[in-house]
């Protein structure tokens, strides 16, 4: 292995890494239970959003996590509608396999999912 594979690992498995810290921050982040632990766990959630934007991307999978937080961020959706950021997603999720933005729209639909169970069970 050459060192500019090993240096493309290292760089994607640290981005893989943020990414999943950053799901677990999000899922905590919409579970707090008052406003002021909502703002606390918020500033988590920057501060590894802000990681995953300085890690530099070494291969497809760090791109596909810069674009899938970038989407998620944004608001996009599956309508690539002149987004390049979209389209770019799109392709990227095709060629990795992976779709890194169903991970973190998993994480709303599961919050929004408990949220309704505990509204019903009150």
């Amino acid at each position: 292995m050459t060192s500019k594979s090993v240096k493309r690992i290292r760089g994607d498995t640290e981005l893989l890494t943020w990414w999943r810290e950053w799901l677990k921050a999000l899922d905590a982040e919409m579970s707090a239970v008052d406003e002021r632990e909502e703002q606390r766990r918020h500033k988590r959630v920057e501060l590894i959003q802000r990681s995953i934007a300085k890690t530099p991307s070494q291969g497809l999978v760090g791109i596909g996590i810069k674009l899938a937080l970038a989407n998620f961020l944004d608001g996009f959706d599956d309508d690539i509608d002149g987004e390049p950021a979209v389209s770019a997603y799109l392709d990227t999720r095709k060629m990795l396999g992976h779709d890194f933005l169903a991970e973190a729209e998993a994480i709303i639909k599961h919050v929004r999912q408990r949220e309704s169970a505990v509204a019903e069970y009150c």
